[in-house]
């Protein structure tokens, strides 16, 4: 029986979605060949603009279910409403994938819970060393739930969904609870997820972190990883440093223009260290909190790419004051 995979897309020309689940499906079929049925979710206004080249990057597509919506969503609450409906439109069991991943070895390889819904856990820690969790708590204050008590925080990027009335409940549930956060100020599908997974008396289980290695956390899980999740849902300004190749906005563009793969993306499809630059720094611990903290961000969104020269300036002047201190000493 073929493995069942499902992707949800909106998309147009004014973006890089489309080129992101091209390169997914990819290396899924690269890795399965036809021992996988690919299908792809989309809303009306995607499917009507999968034309020209664009129909030529979903040929691997084995079937696309098109969704009417209301033209008043925006592009992202649109594609927050497919996924979290997605359980109404394939029947049997399926994973369900984020487009901004990359499969590096064959779904058979996947150790699948006895679960209706499995999932990994978001930044591969349990939820008191996750470096967004003051975020994560401020979201759950706005949705009527109280996260600061929990010990397990799931990604929602890729899942493990089975056939049965639970999966079901849950994605009616955790639907609704979105639309809920939506009106309280938070359009991430992730909280909800986590929500929904509360109050049905936790039904998610725990994938193996190989199963979604989110790149930026998951360095420890890249070398047996089955799909990394390079985690880009905003592509950044080009001329800023990315930790993979397929967050540099460059290449996703190339993609998009000679409608094919660069050999140095598909060299990532069996050797994913391959998408990482050679200049490369690892941050742990709770330098985590530093680099994901508000002051961190409010400083990026104000000084953009020179926020770092502000910051090496800094610490230049410091480590001269130090050195001043231990000559003296």
């Amino acid at each position: 029986m073929k493995t069942k995979v499902l992707y949800v897309l909106v998309s147009s020309e004014n973006d890089v979605y489309l080129e992101q689940a091209y390169v997914s499906i990819s290396s899924l079929r690269f890795h399965m060949g036809d021992n996988v049925e690919v299908n792809l979710l989309v809303d009306n206004i995607t499917f009507a603009g999968l034309i020209g080249k664009r129909k030529l990057m979903v040929k691997e597509v084995d079937n696309i279910i098109t969704v009417e919506l209301d033209s008043s969503f925006s592009p992202q609450n649109k594609s927050r409403i497919l996924k979290t409906t997605c359980r109404n439109y394939i029947k049997g069991d399926f994973f369900f994938i984020d487009c901004d991943t990359l499969i590096t070895k064959s779904l058979a390889y996947i150790k699948v819970p006895d679960a209706d819904i499995a999932a990994c856990y978001d930044a591969h820690t349990l939820f008191f060393e996750n470096p967004y969790r003051d975020m994560c708590i401020k979201h759950g204050n706005k949705i009527g739930v109280d996260f600061s008590k929990q010990n397990e925080y799931f990604n929602s990027g890729v899942l493990f969904v089975k056939e049965s009335c639970t999966s079901y409940s849950f994605f009616e549930n955790w639907n609704k609870n979105w639309f809920k956060g939506r009106n309280n100020g938070v359009s991430m599908d992730q909280p909800a997820f986590n929500k929904t997974n509360i109050e049905m008396g936790y039904p998610v289980k725990r994938l193996e972190e190989i199963c979604n290695c989110q790149l930026i956390h998951g360095i420890r899980f890249l070398k047996d990883a089955i799909i990394v999740h390079y985690l880009c849902t905003n592509i950044t300004a080009k001329d800023n440093a990315e930790p993979f190749i397929l967050r540099d906005a460059d290449v996703l563009y190339e993609i998009k223009e000679k409608l094919r793969l660069p050999e140095k993306v598909i060299e990532c499809f069996t050797d994913v260290f391959k998408g990482i630059p050679n200049f490369t720094t690892l941050v742990s611990g709770k330098n985590n909190f530093i680099i994901r903290s508000d002051c961190y961000y409010l400083l990026s969104r104000l000084y953009g790419n020179s926020v770092y020269n502000l910051i090496n300036n800094f610490c230049k002047v410091i480590n001269r004051l130090c050195k001043k201190k231990l000559k003296k000493k």
